[in-house]
């Protein structure tokens, strides 16, 4: 069995955890993320499946690192045949804190040259599969104690590559499906986005009702390790019908960015361009998840209280929304209760669930 390292937002672990057991492991929580124990094959299969990771860590080593000899010492003892075709770009990333190794441009160039060193041989050609994707190594030094990772994604898991087309404000992929996570969708209810913009939550919540992997036009850095090369992802279970899934927005361009989103990622959502003033309900009863636009005062005012008057209209309706303060969670509805906090674009919100007003 391999060590695992998830990365999330932090206030998102708990959420995290549970995604990690229904996958199938047994995770523990930790600050910033959730530690696990897994082999590769399960490992892969979870980098290319979870939702809410920032990034998926396979450990390679741990150990003190007091000198560059120590370092040197992990980097010879770790296994990474597995991980590193010889042929493979590689990029090194360090943190350190606390430690006595702490130049960290000097330290990315000592662990590739000992990389490349450690990898010395024969070029592994003879698998037949020429490696394309960076492998990214990554050194994180805290009180002389060092712990070595490979990064299976090889780039931040909210980049799913189906969405090209973003406006400023957007939420990140992994972050818009946490959201649907907390609100405790059972993926065949049907749910509306009425500040949708380029269409983020609703293809989040489309690819999860179809049980598919969120990468779309990605290939993740852990398909071309070499312990891996008879590894095939998992075929999505069938699922009995696709819910109902709207977004709607007031600007053309947002929808037109969200109808290319969609398209590449192979979901059918129905986007309509509307203020959420004419918003109707699609269905007698559903979930509403949105990121209403703040960071203006007055914008942000008027965009709340819009909601709030949305889900006064949608009897039997629910709404889970993110706010950066509690008066605006209110002006939506004022027994609005936080689920979790977390950050999002250097700003600390909440997530927050409100029922339908009642009359």
């Amino acid at each position: 069995m391999e060590s695992w390292y998830a990365v999330v937002h932090p206030g998102l672990e708990p959420a995290l955890v549970e995604e990690l057991r229904e996958l199938g492991v047994k995770a523990q929580e930790e600050p910033g993320g959730a530690a696990f124990q897994a082999d590769f094959a399960t490992g892969a299969r979870i980098a290319h499946l979870a939702r809410l990771p920032s990034r998926l860590l396979l450990v390679r080593a741990r150990g003190p690192a007091r000198s560059v000899d120590e370092l040197q010492s992990l980097v010879r003892r770790a296994d990474w045949s597995a991980v590193l075709h010889p042929a493979a770009r590689r990029e090194v990333s360090v943190s350190s804190s606390a430690s006595r190794l702490h130049f960290r441009g000097s330290l990315e160039g000592k662990v590739e040259a000992m990389l490349a060193d450690r990898l010395k041989g024969p070029r592994l050609t003879d698998r037949g599969r020429r490696p394309t994707l960076t492998q990214r190594i990554q050194l994180k030094i805290q009180d002389d104690q060092a712990v070595l990772s490979v990064d299976a994604g090889g780039d931040l898991l909210h980049r799913r590559g189906w969405r090209t087309d973003g406006g400023p404000a957007t939420i990140r992929e992994n972050l818009g499906a946490a959201l649907i996570r907390l609100a405790g969708w059972d993926r065949q209810e049907p749910l509306l986005d009425p500040f949708c913009g380029t269409g983020t939550l609703a293809i989040e919540a489309a690819l999860c009702a179809a049980g598919r992997s969120p990468f779309s036009g990605r290939k993740l850095a852990c398909a071309e390790w070499p312990g891996l090369s008879s590894f095939n992802l998992p075929k999505p279970a069938r699922v009995p019908s696709m819910p109902l899934i709207v977004g709607s927005d007031r600007e053309p361009r947002a929808l037109a960015a969200a109808t290319a989103n969609a398209g590449r990622a192979g979901v059918g959502i129905r986007w309509f361009q509307q203020d959420i003033g004419d918003v109707q309900a699609p269905a007698p009863t559903g979930l509403i998840v949105t990121n209403p636009p703040y960071g203006h005062r007055l914008q942000e005012d008027q965009a709340y209280a819009s909601l709030g008057a949305l889900l006064y209209r949608l009897v039997g309706w629910r709404a889970v929304f993110i706010s950066p303060r509690p008066e605006l969670a209110a002006r939506v509805h004022p027994a609005a209760r936080r689920l979790c906090t977390f950050s999002n674009g250097g700003l600390r919100v909440g997530v927050y669930l409100a029922e339908d007003r009642v009359r």
